[in-house]
């Protein structure tokens, strides 16, 4: 082969695809991936360039932490490959962070009680605003809203971001209160424009009705 039928290897690990690189399975045994390495080797010895890149592909898969592996393949798309990697590490060493990328990926993969149960992991490991927005977010796909409202109204308070007060927000429209939503997603569209106006304006509507029914009740 020459060098031409090289470049896919050196663009498979420009872009971190070293087990591709290789023509490996991800979390091959280790002495089939030397094995495979001398074979390559062998093959594109005159190319120095593949060559180097070979070494860098090898040395990434028998010397990368599962931890990094797993944010790779997260990286790449590859759930299933990088959920196997985060949760081999977490068995090992847990961290906030894994965890609460294994609740990313679960939720992804529609495994959303699952999910809860890593994020709740990722808040008593560290209780970031990441982590409570994380883990309201997977309370609001499994409709347990009150405790989504508290996770949420949390973390607002812990960060403000644009996405928090839209999330809580939604929360709020399916708890029916609809000004406290009203208010949230008007918040939420002057910090990023692309929140839901569909929803802001049928909360628009709805709050309305709720403060004149308020109001009636109030006389």
């Amino acid at each position: 082969m020459g060098f031409e039928e090289g470049q896919g290897i050196i663009e498979a690990v420009m872009y971190g695809r070293y087990e591709e690189a290789l023509g490996v399975p991800p979390f091959e045994d280790r002495s089939v991936v030397n094995r495979r390495h001398i074979q390559l080797l062998a093959r594109y010895r005159p190319y120095p360039d593949v060559v180097e890149s070979l070494n860098k592909a090898k040395n990434a898969i028998i010397n990368e932490p599962r931890a990094q592996a797993g944010r790779r393949f997260f990286a790449q798309g590859r759930d299933a490959e990088a959920l196997r990697a985060l949760e081999e590490e977490a068995t090992r060493k847990p961290t906030a962070e894994d965890f609460h990328l294994i609740g990313q990926i679960l939720t992804k993969l529609n495994r959303n009680h699952d999910a809860v149960a890593k994020f709740e992991k990722a808040v008593e490991l560290r209780g970031a605003a990441i982590d409570y927005a994380g883990l309201g977010n997977a309370y609001t796909r499994i409709d347990e809203h009150e405790q989504a409202r508290a996770c949420l109204e949390r973390a607002l308070k812990m960060r403000g971001h644009a996405v928090d007060y839209q999330s809580l927000g939604r929360v709020y429209y399916q708890l029916g209160r609809y000004i406290d939503a009203h208010r949230m997603l008007g918040e939420a569209v002057k910090r990023d424009h692309t929140t839901d106006y569909r929803l802001l304006k049928r909360c628009r509507s709805l709050a309305f009705r709720q403060r004149i029914k308020h109001w009636l009740n109030g006389r």
